[in-house]
């Protein structure tokens, strides 16, 4: 029932996404497709992309263990999701199951640094940036996010050494929450 639902879902938005002259059956769209597909619509309706890119997730639960490269950007389109609803933990949770398939994967690891600056944690953002530059010095989000934190910290000289403080005070009651998992078949 769930594969149908996500079916039909397709078949209508893809007339929708695409034009309705350049209507595509759905078993032509490969997995890759279906996943650009949601994310586009996820620039308009975030919610509408987070249940399609979850659905994919479940129907096409083996395609995507046999493809880290697409789970990965995958976790990643998740959280950009949650980002777009301002749930910034959530986001940050999603970010993370990207990383933990491939840490090297660059734009998690902005989000990731852009993250804790907002969170005020000017030496971890730092420190993934840093760690994102090594991969890919020439990232235009990155460069930006990192001129924003040097800019901000030279304003508020202050606030480098508050960052400090605010980490060793923080010490985490519970365990962080896990991101929703697709639940096995």
């Amino acid at each position: 029932m769930r594969l149908f639902l996500t079916q039909i879902f397709f078949v209508f938005l893809t007339g929708i996404v695409l034009g309705v002259e350049n209507q595509v059956p759905l078993s032509n769209l490969s997995l890759d497709q279906k996943v650009g597909l949601s994310v586009k619509i996820g620039q308009e309706n975030p919610k509408l992309c987070r249940a399609m890119l979850l659905g994919l997730l479940k129907d096409y639960k083996a395609d995507f263990e046999k493809n880290e490269k697409l789970l990965t950007q995958t976790y990643f389109n998740l959280g950009n999701c949650d980002l777009m609803e301002k749930d910034f933990d959530k986001a940050m949770l999603w970010y993370e199951q990207s990383l933990g398939i491939n840490p090297n994967y660059v734009p998690a690891l902005v989000f990731k640094g852009k993250y804790c600056f907002l969170k005020s944690r000017f030496q971890d953002a730092r420190n993934i940036y840093k760690q994102a530059e090594a991969i890919d010095p020439n990232d235009k989000i990155l460069k930006k996010n990192i001129a924003q934190l040097e800019t901000y910290l030279k304003e508020h000289p202050e606030a480098e050494d508050q960052s400090e403080c605010l980490k060793a005070k923080t010490t985490p009651a519970e365990p962080a929450p896990q991101p929703p998992v697709p639940a096995k078949p």
